[in-house]
């Protein structure tokens, strides 16, 4: 049974997916009475965080056009810029890649012109559509069901594509890295889809400016101790710091 709390984290994730949900969903899926969803609803929109509607409740947007993607693109540029740059450091020509959507990563497949041969799978259509025009660069999409707010395919068709393929570094973002719940994501699509590119790999580099560290979502990926490689910025904590290097981890400061 999921802690109130749990519940409704769980439900902005579903929002943040689908747009919208019902109560009537949520008490099934939830094993809860429709009172205590509703509740739960009236509490979230309260904080001013979903729109809630007849039977059930909405996604409240920033604004109506702009994606999550764009919102978090203009958070921590800088940072961002400078592990994307360390991040390119990793790379070398011949590497067969996997790399993750996300607003960091975009950053790093801009940096990519000047190589000679790679081969690269992503879920992101923003790393598609970043990517540069270059013949020596060969692209697979995974395809699966485009989540817009993302700009990143997930779905069984999606973690379908990546079972076909071993590479040997994938290069990812993450929502949050915590010292008790490892690293989490809002979405239970990523979190499978992650898992799916853990096997596919050899080696895990993570692109994560210090603002992930310390956040906690709801659905577990992994523990911190299946990270190869953390780039990161200055900012990070004493804490965090020591706590990744006592797990052998190559940290990099950006």
């Amino acid at each position: 049974m999921r802690t109130t709390s749990e519940r409704r984290e769980s439900i902005l994730s579903k929002l943040r997916e689908f747009g919208s949900v019902s109560v009537i969903q949520l008490s099934d899926e939830y094993g809860v009475s429709k009172v205590t969803v509703r509740n739960d609803l009236d509490s979230l929109e309260n904080k001013g965080l979903l729109i809630r509607s007849h039977g059930g409740a909405m996604q409240k947007t920033t604004t109506t056009n702009e994606s999550v993607n764009s919102v978090k693109g203009n958070l921590h540029v800088n940072e961002k810029k400078a592990i994307a740059k360390a991040g390119v450091s990793y790379i070398e020509n011949g590497d067969s890649l996997i790399i993750g959507a996300g607003t960091t990563t975009e950053q790093l497949v801009r940096l990519l012109e000047e190589f000679d041969s790679l081969f690269v799978i992503t879920n992101g259509l923003n790393i598609l559509l970043a990517m540069p025009r270059n013949e020596n660069i060969s692209i697979v999409s995974t395809g699966g069901s485009l989540h817009q707010n993302s700009m990143s395919f997930y779905g069984s068709l999606a973690e379908e594509s990546i079972e076909k393929y071993h590479v040997n570094k994938m290069i990812v973002g993450i929502d949050g890295l915590n010292i008790e719940a490892g690293i989490t994501t809002h979405s239970e699509h990523e979190a499978r889809f992650y898992k799916a590119m853990l096997k596919a790999t050899d080696k895990c580099i993570v692109l994560a400016d210090s603002s992930k560290l310390s956040k906690v979502s709801v659905h577990k990926i992994m523990p911190c101790s299946d990270i190869d490689v953390l780039i990161t910025d200055k900012n990070i904590s004493d804490e965090y710091r020591e706590y990744l290097e006592s797990l052998n981890i190559e940290l990099i400061i950006a």
